[in-house]
């Protein structure tokens, strides 16, 4: 006797879901102040104010602290892993898992998320407001059928800044976990 066959949906590939940790959640870094480019793929700008944000390493995690005079923002870049980045497009879900957790000071006032995708020329670029409260969130950054398809031919980048705004005197956060889920979008 022999068996049925499977259904036509048995053949299928099944499609690869990416996840991504940044440093210093999947390599932790020493404890003490960051500046700059302080980890592979990892980032720290700010704009405004005469003091710089302190960054800090807290084992696995960072913590963020505004100095005296608050900047106008603080912008935590994460580059994508080429695998991640390379195909990146309107047929993807990428997804933000974040917690944040409240430290000495008051929390920043706003925070978001923006993803940015870059084969030639400016990045195109999509934005996510995510609630400053203290607490695990997970956030969808699209891309959605806006985003470019990739060039051929040409290396496609991409990176996710979590941008804190709003900050005052002695603002501080905590970021204890943050991954990067990519999966394709569901077929409809």
């Amino acid at each position: 006797m022999t068996a049925p066959l499977p259904g036509p949906g048995a053949f299928r590939q099944p499609r690869r879901v990416l996840e991504h940790l940044p440093s210093p959640w999947n390599h932790p870094l020493p404890a003490g102040p960051l500046q700059g480019r302080f980890a592979p793929g990892t980032a720290l700008y700010h704009g405004g104010g005469a003091a710089a944000p302190v960054l800090e390493a807290l084992g696995t995690g960072l913590a963020l602290r505004a100095g005296e005079a608050a900047p106008g923002y603080v912008s935590l870049a994460l580059d994508l892993p080429g695998e991640m980045a390379a195909d990146l497009g309107p047929a993807h879900d990428l997804r933000v898992r974040l917690d944040l957790a409240a430290l000495d000071g008051p929390m920043p006032g706003a925070a978001h998320l923006r993803l940015s995708i870059r084969d030639a020329g400016d990045p195109w670029q999509v934005t996510v407001p995510i609630s400053a409260a203290p607490g695990p969130q997970e956030i969808a950054l699209g891309p959605g059928p806006s985003a470019p398809p990739p060039l051929r031919g040409l290396p496609r980048r991409a990176w996710v800044d979590l941008v804190f705004s709003g900050l005052s005197r002695g603002s501080a956060a905590a970021i204890p976990a943050l991954a990067i889920r990519r999966t394709p979008a569901p077929v409809l």
